[in-house]
């Protein structure tokens, strides 16, 4: 799929498009900076974009990829590019008369961190992120205007209890409101929380994990429309990091299932994008912990 393997690729997102072709972007390292990377493939052929964004200012770096596609399969990407305590969002879509990606920076002189961008579509395509203000953190979103060809600041209401200095994974329903996944610590343990975006309960979380003695990191979650599915790392003291999943159409989370195979490879940054009766997901292992640096994917089912 890529074909520049001295670039230390890494933190790859994919999504699959109606016609059933893999979307797939990642980051990579050139001349000392990570860059975004995309490849698509049509008819059985990969096809490899390169670096989108290779005019990107020589001293920041870019982190906290996101990929999705639009109604016409479309890719857009968002992601953090920055240093030291300076991060801007930026965001790319492929422009309707070039054929070429187009990128927008949504926070422009910032002087703040903005950071994790996700990326939706409320039908117009929309980034949600979390900004800095001074020693907390708060929800940040703006739309496209696909006329105008214009960003617009918009509000995310009902989510006044959600911890966004907790930087919950945000996730898109079927209804079109939202859902968030994130950690805390409760009686000492990580613990895995779920809050939606309501009128009543604000965006405050109930606890869905069932492994209170582990180390809980790295949530990552998708929405088929009703159900929604969650993948994490677990590690415990002789599993090293491994991949589970969750996946229920209420707030009853049935026990978390391994889909990695147990080997200490040490398993890191899932990602899952949801297919008619079940998700893909895709992750890495962590050569600089000890593992093979290999990215791993499996698909997985649910039961009807």
């Amino acid at each position: 799929m890529d074909t520049e393997p001295a670039v230390k690729n890494n933190s790859p997102v994919a999504a699959i498009d109606a016609t059933g072709n893999c979307h797939v972007a990642w980051l990579g390292n050139v001349g000392g900076r990570t860059r975004v990377f995309y490849a698509v493939r049509i008819a059985g052929e990969w096809a490899n974009w390169g670096t989108i964004n290779a005019n990107e200012q020589a001293n920041r770096s870019c982190e906290s990829l996101a990929l999705r596609l639009d109604d016409q399969n479309k890719p857009w990407l968002a992601w953090q590019s920055g240093r030291a305590n300076l991060y801007a969002i930026r965001v790319a879509h492929l422009g309707d008369s070039t054929g070429a990606f187009d990128i927008d920076e949504l926070t422009p002189d910032c002087i703040n961190y903005n950071l994790y961008p996700e990326i939706f579509f409320t039908p117009d395509p929309s980034v949600a992120w979390y900004t800095a203000n001074d020693s907390n953190f708060s929800l940040s979103a703006m739309k496209y205007d696909r006329i105008a060809r214009q960003w617009m600041k918009v509000d995310i209401k009902d989510f006044a209890k959600l911890p966004a200095n907790r930087f919950p994974y945000l996730i898109q329903l079927g209804t079109g409101t939202f859902a968030a996944l994130w950690f805390d610590t409760v009686s000492y343990a990580d613990r895995v929380f779920l809050g939606f975006q309501d009128p009543r309960t604000q965006g405050e979380g109930t606890v869905i994990d069932h492994q209170p003695d582990a180390i809980n990191h790295l949530i990552t979650g998708a929405s088929d429309g009703e159900r929604i599915a969650a993948v994490w790392c677990i590690e415990t003291a002789t599993s090293n990091s491994q991949i589970y999943l969750s996946h229920s159409e209420s707030l009853e989370f049935p026990q978390e299932i391994l889909i990695s195979d147990s080997q200490k490879n040490y398993y890191t940054h899932p990602r899952l994008s949801p297919f008619a009766g079940g998700v893909a997901v895709v992750w890495h292992s962590s050569a600089s912990d000890g593992g093979n640096g290999l990215v791993y994917y499996r698909r997985v089912s649910f039961d009807k």
